[in-house]
């Protein structure tokens, strides 16, 4: 007997046949794209990605409603959806030579569990592709037909390491202030090799200066304490 998780695999896997209907603009003067689908039953499942300032707008209808609880496989529909967005993802790549900044999913408050479909469509293409949900808000007042719930997700850069320790220390040409964290980085690194630690605390604690000056290493002046009571601490007494 198949397992609840390794039904969702499938069907996740198994999305129904999608094309690209249509597109407004051209190149980088697109401003939205159109994908379809056609389920087993015959209904039309069509996607919308739309061009809002910086980023794009997730919208999609199945024969003109926005309702899954009809749908008899939601998770197939979810998985075309995917396929979809992933067809973009392409296009966009291609022709901004970049994936797109942000993606927004509008889902009317009265539509029940929209809002958490659209996050688990972000979950099952958002390690692939880099992608986390930012934030969910919940605009308009009055009746719940009057509220919009936005769910955001945003591309995570990756970290450039060797350019953050550039700006930090200087590289071959360090600022005074550049070369004064080098020497704050060093000394904290004999000091940590002095106690035995090889250039790192490997017990979560941080090198306390008792007067407050990072640039005092003096035997007297240097303990180990807890990262909570050293943070805690008014470490500026010698300014």
């Amino acid at each position: 007997m198949i397992d609840f998780r390794s039904y969702l695999t499938e069907t996740f896997d198994r999305p129904f046949p999608v094309r690209e209907m249509k597109r407004i603009g051209y190149g980088i003067t697109t401003i939205e794209v159109t994908y379809q689908a056609q389920t087993e039953n015959g209904e039309y499942l069509n996607i919308d990605i739309t061009k809002i300032n910086q980023g794009w707008e997730i919208n999609f209808t199945l024969d003109g409603s926005h309702e899954l609880t009809h749908a008899g496989k939601p998770y197939r529909i979810l998985a075309t959806v995917v396929a979809a967005v992933q067809m973009f993802l392409k296009w966009h790549t291609e022709t901004f030579e970049q994936l797109p900044k942000q993606f927004d999913m509008i889902s009317k408050t009265s539509e029940g569990k929209r809002d958490a479909v659209y996050s688990a469509m972000m979950r099952r293409f958002g390690k692939q592709y880099g992608y986390k949900i930012a934030n969910t808000e919940v605009h308009g007042r009055g009746s719940l037909s009057d509220k919009r719930t936005v769910t955001t997700a945003k591309l995570i850069e990756a970290r450039d390491y060797k350019a953050e320790y550039a700006k930090m220390y200087g590289g071959d040409n360090p600022t005074p202030k550049q070369r004064k964290a080098m020497k704050k980085k060093t000394s904290r690194k004999r000091i940590l090799r002095k106690m035995g630690r090889e250039g790192k605390s490997t017990d979560g604690r941080e090198i306390d200066h008792k007067d407050g000056n990072a640039l005092n290493n003096g035997k007297k002046n240097i303990r180990l304490v807890s990262r909570a009571t050293n943070r805690s601490k008014d470490n500026n007494k010698w300014r």
